[in-house]
């Protein structure tokens, strides 16, 4: 019997908001980073066991903060969502956006087994 390989899950970074960008709040120093990560596993017939899952976000200057969602075990053809909010290492990263002006780049890299 020739089995196929599993296939690898689907992530991305569905939501991904920052306070101290709405100007409607005038809350110009809250840089804390709210974000979504959505896990899709395409499997027919197999379930995925994730260890811990480590998303990082920097920009182009530097690492700007770390994130764990702890190991969990998704079913076939389930898709999970894993709410995430952290604090940046350094607020310049984010308030350098909050300028007039200002802008930012953000990258998500997500590691996991």
């Amino acid at each position: 019997v020739h089995r196929l390989r599993p296939s690898d899950p689907k992530c991305s970074i569905e939501y991904f908001y920052v306070p101290a960008l709405n100007k409607t709040l005038n809350s110009r120093t809250n840089t804390t980073l709210n974000f979504m990560v959505r896990l899709a596993n395409p499997n027919r017939d197999q379930g995925i066991y994730y260890d811990d899952v480590h998303l990082s976000l920097s920009n182009a200057n530097s690492s700007v903060a770390n994130y764990t969602v702890s190991r969990f075990f998704q079913g076939n053809k389930k898709k999970t969502k894993k709410w995430g909010q952290v604090l940046p290492f350094n607020n310049q990263a984010v308030l350098g956006a909050v300028l007039p002006n200002g802008s930012a780049v953000f990258r998500g890299d997500l590691k996991t087994q």
